[in-house]
């Protein structure tokens, strides 16, 4: 079953000095044809679904999907995810900065069942997280300051199967100069096969 953004506000500024770092479109792009890959291979024993995320360094609510593949009897799942956070605005005298967030994540679970149906779940992976924020000034100046970190997840889940669909609540801790600890709710639809108690 499944398994999931993080960001961290610069509290002060110093308007006419700017510091733009790369962005990792790369890491974009890699993201986009893991995604991909995981929709496109044979349709058994994946599963795909969205969700929703809340991260609480953020302060937003965000979309979240993924996609996971299932083994050793559905116990072990593994798989990409995208989450990306709505925008935050802050207003300080002369200028607004918005914040921007989106985490690419690659985690694996394993699953250990409470009953027919029911199952609860470690979860450890990696993390890219990738944040933008957006300065603009009363004299209608704007400047964009991008930033990106790797990082590391661990958390834990709970699921519940009904027929093909799996119902799932995450915690994840995200440890990063962008981490954060993020709550996800979503579902899964499982391909190619009937779900059973495990089954994401």
């Amino acid at each position: 079953m499944g398994c999931w953004l993080s960001l961290r506000f610069r509290q002060s500024r110093v308007p006419v000095v700017c510091m733009i770092k790369s962005y990792d479109y790369q890491w974009l792009l890699l993201a986009a044809l893991s995604m991909l890959f995981t929709i496109s291979v044979t349709p058994q024993f994946w599963s795909i679904g969205p969700g929703v995320i809340y991260g609480d360094d953020i302060e937003r609510v965000g979309l979240h999907v993924r996609g996971y593949y299932n083994l050793s009897g559905d116990r072990i799942c593994f798989g990409p995810e995208f989450s990306h956070f709505f925008s935050k605005s802050e207003y300080h005298p002369g200028e607004t900065i918005s914040r921007y967030l989106n985490e690419i994540n690659f985690n694996m679970h394993y699953i250990f069942e409470l009953g027919h149906q029911w199952g609860v779940y470690p979860l450890a992976g990696i993390n890219l997280s990738l944040e933008k924020e957006e300065i603009s000034f009363q004299n209608g100046g704007v400047v964009n300051i991008h930033d990106s970190a790797f990082g590391a997840n661990l958390g834990i889940g709970i699921h519940g199967a009904v027929n093909k669909w799996t119902f799932f609540a995450e915690f994840d801790h995200l440890i990063s100069d962008l981490g954060q600890n993020s709550l996800v709710l979503g579902t899964f639809y499982t391909f190619g096969k009937a779900t059973e108690a495990s089954t994401e």
